[in-house]
């Protein structure tokens, strides 16, 4: 470092040498000074130097009261050199205060009446092999002085409290997560900074200890970690700030979505398109609750928890019945299977779905979509050899639905009211156990349809409010347990085979990526009513089709 070279000292008097200060940067240590060293040649020499006939450095006043030889003795060096004293190239010594224990204090006291202050400890340069060094306190709360490129400061005014427990340090309750702290860290920064502007030029001495609150910082030096307990660099805490800013953004984003999809799920109508739509996506509401409630935690967002949380309890109660299974069927009893499969246009595999009508034994077949094309596909691959009977015919379009049934089928007709698409009936008699079946196929509530779905989903519920015989509604009904239209429909006593089974978040559609998405809703159904029990639920895959193939185990009792 070479020798001292400072702007201006007196040597006698109270002031001490004034360095001269500049910035590290703005960004990591906006807030840490570095002392640097001015050329002694170009530096004035003080009057108290001037008549000794001395340089006027204080490191070499430093120097000769170590040896004995200052005029003013001991004290007089510790006066005008405990700002730093030199020992000669590539080494540095750190002067500090000794702390005293205040009496009956114990350790933990500060020699100072006014507990509040900070004790400043600079360091000027380090020994090469050793690093930043840590000082030990009366208290035995370390903490750092000065780092290989700068000056770090030490806070000692709560040390007191902080040993004994009573108070964290400011940097432990920031690294902690104090709500706040990295906000009130910044405009501390910002604050001090402006003030250091203004007392740049104060001197050093007793006026500096309580002139400059910037002295009072604790900070890392350039180039170097930041010590344990130190509260982490701007730049870190900038990251941090949009990370929350983010998470809040995400949480904030789901928790506009789910209540948008919880109000729409409370409404008792849906015969407006975006209800209809938006209801469906009720389970999906119910997770992102749960996302929201913890996310919500994590940034304390704590009107967004509390909603949250409201969500959640209502989200259970209404997906909680879905997931727990009715009581077993009593052993025994005539027992019936039915599968509804939609034939997508009549695309879908005839070959696939008359392999499934062999291999399940299928009782009753309800085919929606069926084109006269479907339908010779189907008698091809050998489907009325198994179902032989039938109600119902085929149509190009979509509006073609069809039963197949291995018994006579009786009282075909469709439903008293006009739908959109036609809906055929027919009762069946198993064993004794007159059936009836209904076949549902409604058309999607889509843009400027959610009527004409709504006024089919009347329909179906006045079918089922009419019933006498135990009943069977299957199809694709275009709609989930959430929309309040099928609800409607299940308040007439008809009882979802999905829900019955503890299997009431099932999805059909679409099927096998057929859209490039994968199964999102179940909307197609097999409804019972009456002396019918559900034994058993399985979906299946039919290539070229966007519905999966249900088929339901009854039992009748």
């Amino acid at each position: 470092m070479g020798a001292g070279r400072f702007s201006g000292t007196a040597v006698g008097g109270r002031r001490a040498a004034r360095p001269v200060r500049r910035r590290i940067g703005r960004g990591r240590l906006s807030g840490a000074r570095l002392r640097r060293p001015v050329d002694a040649a170009r530096r004035p020499r003080s009057g108290a130097a001037r008549r000794r006939g001395a340089p006027g450095d204080p490191c070499r006043t430093a120097h000769a009261a170590r040896s004995g030889d200052h005029p003013n003795g001991a004290r007089g060096a510790r006066r005008t050199g405990d700002r730093g004293a030199h020992r000669g190239p590539g080494r540095t010594r750190l002067r500090r205060r000794r702390l005293r224990p205040h009496p009956g204090r114990g350790a933990g006291g500060t020699e100072r009446a006014e507990r509040g202050r900070a004790r400043v400890v600079r360091a000027v340069r380090l020994l090469p092999d050793r690093g930043a060094r840590r000082a030990e306190p009366a208290d035995g709360h370390p903490r750092p002085l000065a780092t290989a490129a700068g000056v770090a400061l030490v806070r000692t005014g709560r040390d007191r409290r902080r040993a004994a427990g009573r108070e964290p340090a400011r940097a432990d309750r920031a690294v902690s997560g104090d709500r706040g702290a990295h906000r009130r860290h910044d405009r501390r920064r910002r604050r001090l900074d402006r003030r250091d502007g203004r007392d740049a030029s104060a001197t050093d001495g007793p006026a500096a200890r309580t002139g400059s609150r910037a002295d009072r910082r604790v900070s890392a030096g350039v180039g170097t970690e930041p010590a344990e307990g130190i509260p982490a660099p701007p730049r870190l805490w900038r990251s941090r700030r949009r990370l929350r800013a983010l998470g809040r953004g995400v949480v904030g984003l789901l928790f506009a979505g789910a209540v948008l999809v919880t109000g729409a799920r409370l409404l008792v109508f849906d015969a407006m398109w975006p209800v209809a739509i938006v209801t469906v996506f009720a389970p999906y509401a119910a997770a992102a609750s749960v996302v929201v409630l913890l996310g919500a935690a994590l940034v304390r967002m704590r009107i967004t928890l509390l909603v949250a949380l409201g969500l959640v309890v209502v989200h259970t109660l209404w997906m909680l019945p879905r997931l727990t299974p009715a009581g077993a069927p009593a052993p025994g009893g005539t027992r019936m299977r039915v599968m509804t499969a939609n034939a997508y246009f009549g695309t879908a595999d005839a070959a696939r779905i008359t392999a499934l009508v062999v291999r399940e034994r299928v009782d009753v077949l309800a085919v929606q979509e069926l084109t006269p094309e479907s339908a010779a596909a189907l008698d091809r691959a050998g489907l009325t050899r198994e179902l032989p009977f039938g109600a119902g015919h085929a149509e190009p379009g979509a509006s073609g639905l069809a039963i197949y049934a291995r018994r006579p089928l009786t009282d075909a007709r469709p439903l008293p009211e006009r739908t959109t698409m036609p809906m055929p009936g027919a009762t069946v008699e198993i064993d004794g156990h007159r059936i009836r079946l209904q076949g549902v196929h409604t058309i999607p509530p889509m843009r400027g349809q959610a009527g004409k779905w709504a006024h089919d989903m009347d329909a179906l519920r006045r079918e089922a409010e009419r019933r006498t015989l135990p009943t069977v509604f299957l199809g694709d009904f275009n709609a989930t347990l959430d929309n309040a239209s099928f609800r409607a429909l299940t308040d007439t006593g008809l009882r979802d085979a999905h829900e019955e089974r503890g299997r009431g978040l099932t999805r059909t559609w679409p099927m096998a990526h057929f859209h490039g998405l994968p199964p999102l809703f179940g909307i197609d159904h097999v409804l019972v009513a009456g002396g019918i029990d559900v034994v058993s639920v399985s979906e299946h895959r039919v290539p070229r089709t966007d519905h999966a193939a249900v088929i339901a185990e009854l039992a009748l009792r």
